[in-house]
């Protein structure tokens, strides 16, 4: 926790697995979840910042995919990088001049590993908590990829992944119609 915010952050030591369900070609879109889109409704925003933790990066390139309320992704083929399908719940934005992101989404579903999913074998069957993957990239950085997990997820102590980093977990806050979470990312720049 940031004293000085009151709120999360990652840096690229808290990076976490892609999962299987990335997919390319991602359209450029900060509202992933539609009026008509079916669970809780959450905006989710912060600020991408250089190793020191204070200069604000603009123009990184956060690309953002997540299951739907029900637990499913727009594909449920993993490592579909070809299928024509739509891109449900998947977005790419930049940050703007001062380094801001923002997002509406929904608080995505929890699944079951599916069996047979190489190199995850050993965890089939285990229910994975809800959580928002995230890319994030800039210029003269090191990407993350990491995982943004909720705060009191039944399924998250029992996660291989997300019961380890606890710093990535989201608060939600009622504020008006939405949820809101903010989360701060700050990106390692290859030297540290």
């Amino acid at each position: 926790m940031d004293a000085r915010s009151g709120f999360a952050r990652t840096v690229a030591k808290q990076a976490d697995a892609m999962g299987p369900f990335y997919r390319f070609g991602t359209p450029f879109k900060a509202t992933l979840a539609g009026p008509d889109e079916p669970g809780q409704r959450f905006n989710l925003s912060g600020t991408v910042y250089d190793p020191d933790c204070r200069t604000p990066l603009p123009h990184a390139l956060l690309d953002i995919w997540q299951a739907y309320d029900a637990g499913v992704y727009d594909t449920q083929t993993p490592d579909n990088f070809t299928e024509e399908v739509g891109f449900h719940l998947r977005g790419m934005l930049y940050t703007d001049e001062n380094g801001r992101y923002e997002i509406e989404t929904i608080v995505p579903g929890r699944y079951p590993i599916p069996p047979g999913l190489p190199g995850l074998e050993q965890y089939a069957g285990l229910t994975r908590p809800a959580h928002i993957h995230v890319k994030v990239t800039h210029s003269l950085h090191v990407p993350v990829a990491t995982q943004l997990y909720f705060a009191g997820d039944p399924c998250l102590a029992d996660d291989p992944w997300g019961s380890r980093k606890p710093a990535l977990t989201l608060d939600l806050k009622a504020k008006g119609e939405l949820n809101r979470s903010k989360f701060d990312f700050v990106l390692g720049n290859g030297l540290s």
